[in-house]
């Protein structure tokens, strides 16, 4: 089995259907509200009620939330304060500066927003109103980067340098994946034009053992000082790599499982991934500075009547730490067949998760619907 790209749709939403249980914490002081009001950005035709790719920008004292359109080929700009669409730039798939398929974008300042194409290691740069300001190549011996750029591994703008996550095309049963040899943080320098990879692989418990598509990647966030905090599927340690280049390693466990077992290669993907605990998504709340970890529980992957369930009933809990990585929380995600875990942002209003899971009966096509989750001190 390749590692491309279009595997990791394989890690859409998911649900469940009893309350798993915890061990219990005696140390944690909060926990994440879930608000009745939901935040609702209307929507055209045209547009996807869900997308790959959500961030949170401000643009002259305004808050944003940039959402991709693959099928449109364009970036929308909601305001969260009117909830309506205030800007779209749309990129021509022809011409001398063509994006054939958006695939992640750079929101440097109003005037300067990279923009990527699928599969390719081109991009643009372009301003506010989406005229070209200048082309770019990622990998200036290769026509092919297979860069994640979706909101779990978003593309990073850091002190004039871009960051991304690139799954490399290497069966998942080689060695050597996890031998420390294989590289997928590919730095480029917007001054030279030129990149290369960070000396930075899988952590050790990876190593000697099999762990399937859901348990090898991980996600990765820009945290304090331009730290990028990594949540790598089986490991209870977040990996915290400095700008320095070092390594700082934050205990980040859930309470509602221990060990994870590696997979069985006779289990199909679905079954080990239900069966087994697993890290998911890393997020940073600048607005309360605290970091949220998603952690994807077990569950039995058999019905009742004996039919093998889908992903989706997988059931998710989120990890509270404060900006030191010292663990203040953890809270269900309830009622589960409400959140579509893989589509969420920050804003000032609280932690926002897609409500469009394909379980949820009330899902509204016309609309993006979040739920917002506040954090609040346990009393």
């Amino acid at each position: 089995m390749k590692i491309y790209f279009f595997f990791i749709l394989c890690l859409l939403s998911f649900s469940c259907s009893r309350k798993p249980e915890a061990r219990e914490s005696k140390t944690d002081t909060h926990k994440l509200t879930l608000s009745r009001q939901k935040l609702v950005l209307p929507i055209d035709d045209s547009t996807s009620f869900e997308s790959n790719y959500f961030q949170v920008i401000e643009d002259r004292g305004i808050e944003l939330l940039a959402v991709e359109s693959k099928h449109k080929n364009s970036i929308q700009f909601y305001s969260l304060e009117s909830k309506k669409l205030v800007k779209e730039l749309k990129f021509s798939r022809q011409g001398l500066s063509p994006i054939k398929q958006i695939h992640g974008f750079s929101w440097i300042n109003s005037d300067s927003i990279m923009v990527f194409d699928k599969w390719r290691s081109n991009g643009i740069l372009v301003d506010s109103n989406g005229l070209v300001l200048d082309q770019i190549v990622l990998k200036a011996e290769e026509k092919s980067f297979n860069h994640a750029s979706m909101t779990r591994l978003p593309d990073l703008a850091i002190n004039g340098k871009l960051y991304f996550f690139e799954f490399p095309n290497i069966d998942l049963e080689e060695e050597r994946l996890f031998s420390g040899e294989v590289k997928f943080e590919y730095v480029y320098d917007i001054k030279t034009k030129k990149g290369e990879y960070l000396n930075f692989s899988w952590p050790d418990i990876y190593k000697g053992k099999f762990w399937g598509f859901y348990h090898t990647f991980p996600s990765r966030v820009r945290g304090q000082n331009n730290s990028l905090v990594y949540s790598f599927g089986i490991d209870h340690n977040l990996q915290v790599l400095k700008p320095n280049g070092t390594i700082e390693q934050h205990e980040a466990r859930s309470n509602y499982f221990n060990s994870i077992p590696p997979v069985d290669k006779h289990e199909s993907e679905s079954e080990s991934f239900l069966k087994r605990g697993v890290y998911a998504m890393m997020i940073y709340d600048k607005y309360r500075e605290v970091y949220y970890r998603i952690a994807g529980l077990q569950t039995d992957p058999i019905f009742p009547d004996g039919k093998p369930k889908a992903d989706i009933y997988k059931p998710y809990s989120i990890i509270i730490l404060d900006s030191k990585f010292n663990r203040i929380g953890e809270t269900v995600l309830e009622p589960v067949e409400q959140f579509l875990i893989k589509d969420w942002f920050v804003c000032n209003a609280g932690l926002c998760i897609s409500s469009a899971n394909p379980l949820n009966k009330e899902v509204d096509e016309s609309k993006m619907t979040f739920h917002i989750l506040t954090l609040d001190k346990i009393e």
